[in-house]
């Protein structure tokens, strides 16, 4: 049966519209729609956006909570999304006390599903626990995108110090010298399996006693991909310390990242991981890691621990005091030149990977075949100085280059992307004798 025009109209008119919600404006002044953040948060339901024009929002004109062991300059609720009219840069959280208190979170979310937050900069929480910038208990899933977080801080016990969640979703944000107190851990963000993309972390720390791990991020199972790993540290004066950037305790899987002059260690202290420390399975592609440090202990690039199972596949490893220290798994596709100590793992397989060492390094583990060692032609001069990682496209390491005619593919982090000059790649027959 042909149903008539007008019953379609009908329907159109009797069905429920979309639920377009309400902007609620704040200003700095406290001139906008509501006099504050959370005045505007307490007022708005699920849907509605809170939206801040650009200035400095402080404790001085937004009060907090009140609450004397760690108050909450901003507690947010479910369904609101918080952002910044103008971007980041000029839409700024700053978390510093009033007088006599001595500090305090800048924004809690707690049992609120789905949050958004967007376009702010998050600084100078402080808080004895976890997260001083943002911390998300117990049924909260944030997504923060395109955000700053800045020197914010965790006291003896807390981890996580710009975020400590468990799921959610961080992406295209900036994690700048915060840190976590004595026997914390994860100086930058400390989570379970969430979901880290498009950021940089650079100078994030967790300094203690001992025991402490990942200068930036600890997490546990997360999935980080295409992030920037610059000088964060992980220190102490005794015990053990790990993930000089990131440490992951099961079911890591890292993704196009760079690691450049990331360090783990201390006084006294038994560190490893400069970069990388891995307590659990994790995969490992596509990432590049140049001028790591391990003091005093093993792995300035990546180490793992225990049972470990860790699989590197088209990795580049570029000056690292010691590259790769793991008890199970698989290089496959790698490039690993200038490291002292570049590989060694009793029951790990390596195959189609590219070595030239510097020192007298040993390699161990099984030779899973298609592995030399020639000069591997980056495009760049440096390329640990321009970051510019690609090959030639006559470099051994190129699709159908290889020096023994092995397919192997790409070897290394990076595809070609210049023209061919000519070398003379040299055999693995002279280096494979370092394997044992």
């Amino acid at each position: 049966m042909k149903i008539p025009s007008s019953m379609f109209l009908l329907i159109g008119l009797l069905a429920p519209s979309t639920a377009i919600g309400r902007v609620w404006y704040v200003k700095p002044d406290s001139t906008g729609d509501a006099p504050t953040i959370q005045a505007a948060m307490d007022s708005a339901i699920a849907g509605d956006e809170v939206l801040l024009a650009p200035g400095t929002y402080s404790r001085a004109n937004q009060g907090d909570d009140g609450q004397p062991l760690g108050s909450n300059m901003l507690v947010i609720k479910g369904g609101v999304r918080l952002r910044g009219e103008a971007g980041a840069e000029v839409t700024i959280l700053d978390g510093r006390p009033i007088p006599p208190f001595e500090g305090g979170r800048v924004i809690l979310i707690r049992d609120a599903g789905e949050v958004v937050i967007e376009d702010l900069t998050i600084s100078h929480g402080y808080i004895f626990s976890s997260g001083a910038g943002i911390a998300a208990y117990f049924e909260a899933f944030p997504i923060i995108r395109n955000c700053i977080f800045r020197d914010n801080r965790t006291g003896n016990v807390g981890s996580g110090a710009g975020v400590a969640c468990y799921r959610g979703r961080i992406e295209n944000c900036m994690f700048e010298d915060n840190r976590a107190g004595v026997e914390s851990s994860g100086g930058a963000i400390s989570c379970g399996p969430a979901v880290i993309t498009g950021c940089m972390f650079r100078g994030n720390s967790a300094r203690s006693h001992g025991g402490t791990s990942g200068g930036a991020i600890r997490s546990t199972g997360a999935l980080i991909s295409d992030c920037v790993f610059e000088r964060n540290a992980i220190g102490g004066d005794h015990g053990g310390v790990s993930g000089g950037a990131l440490s992951d305790h099961g079911g890591l899987v890292l993704q196009r990242c760079l690691f450049i002059g990331n360090w783990a260690g201390g006084r006294g202290a038994y560190s490893f991981g400069g970069a990388v420390a891995i307590e659990g399975t994790a995969r490992i592609t596509e990432c590049v890691f140049v001028d790591n440090y391990a003091e005093q202990g093993v792995g300035a690039a990546a180490s793992s621990t225990g049972l470990a199972d860790v699989t590197i596949e088209r990795c580049t490893f570029i000056d690292n005091t010691n590259a790769i220290r793991a008890n199970t798994g698989a290089v496959r596709s790698s490039i690993i030149i200038g490291s002292r100590d570049q590989i060694c793992a009793a029951s790990f397989a390596v195959s189609c990977s590219n070595f030239i060492p510097t020192q007298a390094g040993e390699v161990c583990g099984t030779d899973g075949g298609g592995n030399f060692s020639a000069d591997p032609q980056f495009c760049a001069t440096d390329p640990a100085m321009s970051r510019n990682f690609l090959l030639q496209s006559d470099s051994p390491c190129a699709p159908g280059s290889h020096p023994d005619g092995a397919d192997c593919g790409i070897i290394g982090a990076s595809p070609v992307g210049c023209e061919s000059v000519a070398t003379e790649p040299v055999s693995w027959s002279a280096f494979k004798h370092l394997f044992r």
